[in-house]
């Protein structure tokens, strides 16, 4: 007999839940990164917004974002240390961020919003 327990089922259903939201968020036409922590962890990042900082998944994706883009945190670390400080969101047009990406640095311009994550009590 194949008797499968609510506590499995309701696991199952989560991870099916979480594979679709991923799949979702990967396919969106503009960058999405999660950051987590006061060292801003990459959580997770879509392709598009990997393609805009020329970074694969493997070398970002679970590292502190200033080691793996250590020219931006001048221009960023303070904008998230608010967000995380405060909880209040920070919304901005064509902010000019210095990028090395494609083998040279240039001064790029970002539409940004940094949004704090509401966690759920576990």
């Amino acid at each position: 007999m194949n008797d499968i327990s609510e506590s499995e089922k309701d696991e199952n259903a989560f991870r099916s839940s979480e594979r679709r939201f991923w799949g979702i968020v990967k396919q969106v036409p503009f960058g999405i990164a999660i950051l987590r922590g006061p060292e801003f962890i990459v959580e997770a990042a879509n392709e598009t917004y990997l393609q805009l900082v020329d970074k694969s998944e493997s070398v970002f994706v679970g590292r502190p974002l200033f080691n793996s883009l250590p020219e931006v945190q001048k221009s960023v670390a303070g904008l998230l240390n608010n967000v995380l400080k405060t909880g209040e969101s920070f919304q901005v047009k064509e902010f000019p961020v210095m990028l090395k990406r494609y083998g040279k640095s240039e001064l790029t311009y970002f539409n940004m919003t940094y949004h704090p994550l509401a966690e759920e009590s576990v």
